[in-house]
C-alpha cells in the first residue's frame, strides 16, 4: 500500500516536470517572462493554455506565472503566494512547499490545502531565476488517487510527511500541516538511511506497528500507523496454532531427513541389498562398492553446486537491494546474512555501472533470453579482468545494466583501472559485437552508501548523451559537462525554419549541425530542454498543414522522444527526420499547387484556341506569348496534361468545325477551310482524309444522304 502511495506521488512529480517543461518552451510564456509589454492577446492565450492543462490534469488546483523583476503575475484561480517564499526557495530548479491559502471574492472566502511545486525555469549553478512557475496541487489528491492505482483503501492513520516531520498529506484533512516531529517514531524514520522499513512503538500507551517507505524523487516519507492488536484477530490463539504446527513440521522434517539420509548416504547398505538380490554367478563386491561411492560423490557434488548457485543468487539479490536502498527489508537467515556480510566486508568500496549501448536496437533482433546472455557476458568479462586490481562482485540491475562492486584496500582507484576498463570494452566489442559504456563512482567507506552512489551514477549516465557510446564517465568528466551553460540558440532556430521554407537540404543540415554543436556545450537538462523547444517550435510553425493531415507529426511533441535519446546523434537524427518529413509535405503541397496552376494555364490555352482557331496565324509561339511562357516549355506542358501536342489539338478543333460546316451549309470546301484557319485547300483535303478516312466532298455527300 505504501509503495503504491509512493508511486502515485512520483507519478505526480513526473507530470509536474512534464507540464513545466511544456510551459518553459511555450512562446506566450516566454513573452510573459521576458517582454517588457504584454498585450491582452498573450494574456488570453496564456489563460486558455493553463486552463486546458488544468482540465487534463485533475490534481492541479491552479497554475501561476510570476516575474520577480517587474512584479508581473498571473494565476488561474488568483491563489496568492508570498513572494518572500518564492525568493527564499531559489535553491534548486524545483522546490516543494506545503501550505494553506485563502482566496476572497467579495463575501465569498475559499480555503485551500495545497502542496505547491515552485519551478525556476532559468535556474543554474551560476545564477538565480527571476521567472517562476507555481503549480498548486490539492493535498488530498496524493492519497485519494492511490486507491484508483492499486485498488486499496486507507486507514485514518496513513499520511505523508516531509523531511522536517511536517504532514504534507493526510487521510484526515484536519491534520494537514501538523508538525509531528516531536514523536519518537517520526525521528527514527527521518534518521533511518534505508528506503523502507518498519518498527514497533508505543503511542498513547498502546503498542503500534509503524511501516514506512521513502520517495526517490523528493524528501517525503509515506507512513502507516496501526494498533498492533488489531492487525490480526485472535493473535494469541494464532501464535499457539503456529507453534503447534511448527513443532509438527519440525518433527516430520527430522523423520523425513533421517529416512532420506539413510537412503542416500549409506552406500554399504545399498551394496549389500544389491548383492543380496543376485542369486547366481560370481559377484564383484569391490566394483559394486566403487559404483556406490561414485554415485554418492556425484550426488554430493550436485548438492554442493546447487548450494553454490543459490549462494550466488542470494548475494546478487543482496547487492541489488543495497543499490536500490532496500537492504533493511531484505530478510535472510542470520547465518546466511552473516556469511554474505563477511564476503562483502572491506575497508573501501567503489561501484561501477556497465551500461549496454543502444539497447533499443539490440532488442529489435534479440530475444529477452539473448539480452540476458549479454548481461552475463558483461558480468563475467568485467569481473575477470578487474580481479587484477581488487576483489569484486556483480549483479544485474536493469535489462541493460550490470553493477560491479569493488572491494578495495585503498581509498583511491589506481590509474591502471582505467586501462583495464578500456580493455573490457575492446574485448566485448571485438568478440561479441556490441558495446558498453562505464560509469565510475566515488570511493566509499561504508557499504550503506551504495544506494546514494548508484543514484549518482544514474545521473552520470545521462551525460553519455554528450560523450557517446563506449564512454567512460567519472566525477571529473561529469562535473566538467554539468557546469556548462548557455542561452537558447534562437538565431539557429530561425535559420533552420528559413531553410525548411526553402526546402534547402544543405542549409537544413548545416543548421542542425550548428544546433547540435551548441547544445553539446551545455549541461544535460539544458540540452534536453533546448531540443524540446526546437522541435516544438518547428511543429508549431507548420501546424497549419500538419493538423489537417495524419497524426504523424504529433509524436514529435512527446517529450519522451528527446529524454530517451542516448547520444547527440539520436537528437540530430530526430530533428533531421522531422525536417525531412516537413520538406516532403511542403514539396507535396507545392507540387499540388503547381499542378493546379499548370492545369489552369492549359485550360486558358484551350479557351484561347476555341476563340481564335479561325486565325491562320495562330501558333504555339503566339499562345506562349499570351501566357508568358516559352514556346518549348508550353508545348511540353500542354502535351503532358492533354496527352496531345499543341498542333494536333489545334488541327482537331479546326477539322471538327469544318465537319460541322460541311454538314450544315452549302459553302464550298475552299471557303470552309479558310473559315477554320487553313488557307491551303490541298493541305486541308489531305489532313481531313487522313483524320476521318474520306475527302471533304465525300463526307458532305454521305451527310446529305443521311
Amino acid at each position: 500500500m505504501l509503495a503504491q502511495t509512493s508511486y502515485a506521488a512520483d507519478l505526480i512529480y513526473e507530470q509536474v516536470l512534464t507540464i513545466s517543461s511544456y510551459l518553459i518552451n511555450d512562446n506566450n510564456v516566454v513573452s510573459f517572462f521576458h517582454s517588457e509589454n504584454i498585450d491582452k492577446v498573450v494574456y488570453y492565450n496564456i489563460s486558455r493554455q493553463l486552463t486546458n492543462i488544468q482540465n487534463v490534469y485533475s490534481f492541479i488546483r491552479s497554475i501561476g506565472l510570476y516575474n520577480l523583476d517587474n512584479g508581473r503575475k498571473f494565476d488561474t484561480l488568483d491563489i496568492p503566494i508570498d513572494e518572500a517564499v518564492l525568493i527564499s526557495s531559489r535553491v534548486k530548479h524545483i522546490e516543494i512547499y506545503p501550505r494553506k491559502a485563502v482566496t476572497r471574492y467579495y463575501d465569498y472566502v475559499k480555503e485551500y490545502d495545497l502542496v505547491t511545486f515552485i519551478i525556476f525555469p532559468e535556474y543554474s549553478m551560476s545564477k538565480t531565476s527571476s521567472s517562476v512557475i507555481v503549480i498548486n496541487i490539492d493535498q488530498n489528491y496524493i492519497i485519494n488517487t492511490v486507491s484508483s492505482i492499486g485498488g486499496v483503501s486507507f486507514e485514518p492513520s496513513t499520511f505523508v510527511m516531509d523531511s522536517e516531520g511536517l504532514i504534507v498529506s493526510h487521510s484526515d484533512p484536519l491534520l494537514f500541516m501538523h508538525d509531528i516531529s516531536g514523536q519518537n517514531y517520526v525521528q527514527s524514520i527521518l534518521d533511518d538511511e534505508n528506503q523502507a522499513g518498519s518498527l514497533v512503538t508505543n503511542i498513547d500507551n498502546e503498542k503500534h506497528l509503524v511501516t514506512y517507505i521513502k520517495s526517490d524523487k523528493f524528501d517525503w516519507s509515506f507512513v502507516s500507523v496501526k494498533q498492533y492488536n488489531k492487525l490480526v484477530a485472535n493473535i494469541h490463539e494464532l501464535q499457539k496454532t503456529i507453534i503447534i504446527v511448527s513443532v509438527i513440521i519440525v518433527i516430520v522434517g527430522i523423520i523425513v531427513s533421517f529416512m532420506l539420509t539413510s537412503a542416500i548416504y549409506n552406500p554399504i547398505k545399498s551394496l549389500m541389498e544389491k548383492v543380496g538380490s543376485i542369486n547366481a554367478g560370481r559377484v564383484d563386491e569391490y566394483q559394486y562398492l566403487l559404483d556406490a561411492f561414485i554415485k554418492s560423490r556425484e550426488s554430493s557434488e550436485m548438492l554442493s553446486t546447487s548450494i553454490k548457485k543459490a549462494s550466488c543468487l542470494i548475494k546478487e539479490n543482496y547487492i541489488y537491494n543495497l543499490l536500490k536502498g532496500g537492504s533493511g527489508s531484505f530478510n535472510l537467515l542470520q547465518e546466511v546474512f552473516s556469511n554474505i556480510g563477511n564476503q562483502l566486508s572491506s575497508r573501501y568500496y567503489c561501484l561501477f555501472i556497465f551500461k549496454i549501448d543502444d539497447i533499443k536496437n539490440i532488442k529489435l533482433y534479440k530475444t529477452e533470453k539473448e539480452v540476458s546472455l549479454l548481461r552475463f557476458i558483461v558480468s563475467n568479462i568485467s569481473q575477470e579482468l578487474l580481479l587484477r586490481h581488487f576483489k569484486n562482485d556483480s549483479c544485474s540491475v536493469e535489462e541493460d545494466e550490470v553493477a560491479v562492486l569493488a572491494l578495495m584496500n585503498d581509498d583511491s582507484l589506481p590509474d591502471e583501472v582505467f586501462l583495464t576498463l578500456a580493455e573490457i570494452q575492446d574485448a566485448i566489442r571485438k568478440h561479441f559485437n556490441f558495446t558498453v559504456s562505464i560509469y565510475i563512482g566515488d570511493v566509499l567507506e561504508s557499504i550503506r552508501e551504495l544506494s546514494k552512489s548508484y543514484k549518482t551514477l544514474k545521473e552520470y549516465g545521462r551525460y553519455r548523451l554528450f560523450l557517446g557510446y563506449e564512454s567512460i564517465i567519472d566525477h571529473r568528466k561529469f562535473a566538467t559537462q554539468a557546469e556548462k551553460t548557455s542561452f537558447y540558440p534562437l538565431d539557429t532556430e530561425r535559420k533552420l525554419i528559413s531553410a525548411l521554407h526553402l526546402c534547402d537540404n544543405k542549409l537544413i543540415n548545416k543548421s542542425i549541425t550548428s544546433f547540435i554543436n551548441h547544445i553539446s556545450e551545455v549541461n544535460y537538462y539544458e540540452a534536453v530542454n533546448y531540443s524540446n523547444h526546437l522541435v516544438t517550435a518547428i511543429v508549431k510553425k507548420y501546424s497549419n498543414f500538419i493538423n489537417s493531415q495524419d497524426n504523424f507529426f504529433r509524436q514529435y511533441l512527446d517529450l519522451e522522444r528527446i529524454t530517451s535519446a542516448e547520444t547527440m546523434k539520436d537528437i540530430s537524427d530526430l530533428i533531421t527526420e522531422l525536417s525531412v518529413k516537413i520538406c516532403d509535405r511542403i514539396n507535396e503541397m507545392n507540387s499540388n499547387m503547381n499542378m493546379q496552376r499548370y492545369c489552369n494555364i492549359v485550360e486558358n490555352v484551350k479557351k484561347y484556341i476555341m476563340d481564335n482557331y479561325s486565325d491562320p496565324n495562330l501558333s504555339l509561339d503566339v499562345v506562349a506569348d499570351k501566357v508568358e511562357l516559352s514556346a518549348g516549355y508550353l508545348g511540353k506542358l500542354f502535351k503532358s496534361i492533354t496527352s496531345v501536342s499543341f498542333n494536333d489539338y489545334l488541327n482537331n478543333i479546326r477539322l471538327e468545325k469544318a465537319k460541322e460546316l460541311l454538314s450544315t451549309t452549302n459553302e464550298p470546301s475552299s471557303r470552309i477551310c479558310e473559315k477554320v484557319g487553313i488557307y491551303n485547300i490541298t493541305y486541308f483535303s489531305t489532313l481531313f482524309k487522313k483524320t476521318y478516312g474520306v475527302t471533304p466532298s465525300a463526307f458532305r455527300a454521305n451527310s446529305s444522304r443521311v
